[in-house]
């Protein structure tokens, strides 16, 4: 064999090796001998071993992923109903849309003013006029909501919006140049508004920005909606001590819907306290509170608010902390006509029948957290 013939010198011809040499080169071929016949015995054994180790990492992981899902599929008997209750009791369950005015999520102001916006005092006006003469200059609106206009005199801008301001000066200044002259004007700088935050928020008071900025942008300034009691369907923007539009939230947080009126100075935006709230628990997710306006609520009105995943069948209702008395399951359709209280639990979970179709379809399904999911529709 070729491994014995390289003992062969090591063994036989101590003459041409000193004592040390001659000891490290018969270890070395010994070991060239030992993995040239047994490495591929020992390589193969390690390769079985790793996939005998892989497959039962995986049959146990698969065999407690199913425990998993049946655990939180099976919410049906009164002591899974009870147990989730008492989690929600234990804990304040946050509302849809807690996220939005979270401390690491800031709204930048927007500068950018739209072409409806109406002049004010102490906005800056760009003038330009070109012809028989040229001219430029700036003008700050004074406390009048005037500017002084060179062969013109006193002309009163304020109320006048950015799209109209150079037809507007144009018919003024016709008045002493009939023909001729030419005048192009627009918004240099818009002056900051005053709007006062107040009603269920964190820190209400006044805050100054961009007429554009919007309601979102000053809520935030007021370190958002108090998630204990303040409504996020039930927004005011006041003027002069009158409601000239109602804001609800929902549909910006679902679909990004959300008008955004021109602010004027001293607004007042109001945020109501919430009345009718209910805790929806999904399986694998944080339960969340949902607000409802229709009065008497019922659970249609909840439906519509949700995108519920395909497997969900049964719903549970329970009492606001009483547990012990939970009412009959409801399928979907029948939810819909159930009228709904302040602080009841909607439990929305599937059959046992559902549940074991279900894991025998999918066993293997992979591992749910729980996290705070998207149970908005859209």
């Amino acid at each position: 064999m070729p491994q014995i013939q390289l003992l062969v010198p090591a063994l036989f011809v101590p003459s041409l090796l000193s004592g040390g040499t001659l000891l490290l080169s018969y270890v070395s071929a010994l070991v060239f001998f030992v993995w040239r016949n047994c490495g591929y015995v020992i390589t193969t054994s390690l390769l079985v071993l790793a996939l005998s180790n892989n497959a039962m990492a995986q049959a146990t992981a698969e065999k407690a992923d199913s425990l998993e899902l049946d655990n939180h599929f099976r919410l049906n008997s009164h002591s899974s109903v009870r147990e989730r209750v008492s989690q929600i009791e234990s804990s304040l369950v946050m509302p849809f849309g807690s996220s939005l005015f979270q401390q690491s999520k800031r709204i930048e102001s927007n500068a950018a003013v739209r072409p409806q916006y109406r002049l004010r005092s102490g906005d800056v006006i760009s003038i330009w006029m070109w012809g028989a003469f040229e001219y430029q200059q700036q003008h700050k609106i004074d406390s009048r909501g005037q500017i002084f206009l060179e062969q013109v005199g006193p002309v009163e801008v304020a109320g006048v919006s950015v799209a109209n301001l150079s037809d507007y000066l144009q018919k003024k200044l016709a008045k002493v140049y009939h023909s001729g002259v030419e005048l192009y004007a627009n918004l240099q700088e818009a002056a900051p508004v005053a709007i006062l935050v107040s009603g269920a928020v964190n820190a209400p008071g006044q805050y100054l920005g961009a007429s554009g900025d919007g309601v979102l942008f000053f809520l935030n300034r007021a370190q958002g909606i108090d998630i204990r009691r303040g409504s996020f369907r039930r927004i005011e923007l006041q003027r002069d001590g009158e409601t000239i539009e109602k804001i609800d939230l929902y549909p910006f947080l679902q679909r990004g819907e959300l008008a955004n009126s021109a602010l004027q100075d001293f607004d007042v935006i109001f945020v109501r306290q919430s009345q009718l709230r209910v805790n929806v628990i999904l399986p694998n997710q944080l339960p969340v509170s949902y607000e409802l306006l229709e009065r008497p609520a019922k659970g249609q009105e909840l439906l519509s608010l949700l995108s519920l995943p395909g497997y969900i069948s049964q719903v549970t209702i329970v009492n606001e902390g009483v547990a012990t008395n939970v009412k009959q399951n409801y399928s979907l359709e029948e939810f819909r006509r159930q009228p709904l209280k302040d602080g009841d639990s909607i439990i929305f979970a599937v059959r046992e029948d559902q549940a074991a179709r279900e894991n025998n379809r999918n066993p293997a399904r992979s591992s749910h957290r729980k996290t705070e999911g998207h149970y908005g529709s859209g």
